[in-house]
């Protein structure tokens, strides 16, 4: 977790135009990076929704972002999968192999 009640050291981001207080341990710029991500994906969502009030454009922001991490998190699991399927496979392979050459030697 980036920011935590028991962090010791205070940093202030701008995000969406409002000032945010917390405290972390994380490294400042890696939270900076952050802040900038998420205030570029409101700025990005407001555009394209015009009108809409601003905690709406948040809450629409948090949505997007969460979908895409959950398709990178599908994703990614599958590639898992298909990575110890490949190495099931290539188990077999050799087990089925490796007595073949022991008796031939």
């Amino acid at each position: 977790m980036v920011w935590a009640m028991s962090s010791k050291r205070p940093i202030t981001l701008s995000v969406a135009g409002q000032k945010l207080a917390l405290r972390t341990d994380a490294d400042e710029g890696y939270v900076a990076r952050l802040a900038e991500f998420v205030d570029t994906r409101v700025k990005e969502t407001a555009a394209a929704r015009g009108g809409v009030a601003s905690y709406e454009v948040a809450l629409l922001t948090a949505l997007n972002i969460a979908d895409e991490l959950l398709r990178e998190r599908a994703a990614r699991a599958g590639l898992r999968e298909g990575v110890r399927e490949r190495a099931r496979a290539l188990r077999k392979t050799l087990e089925v192999e490796a007595p073949t050459r022991t008796k031939a030697k």
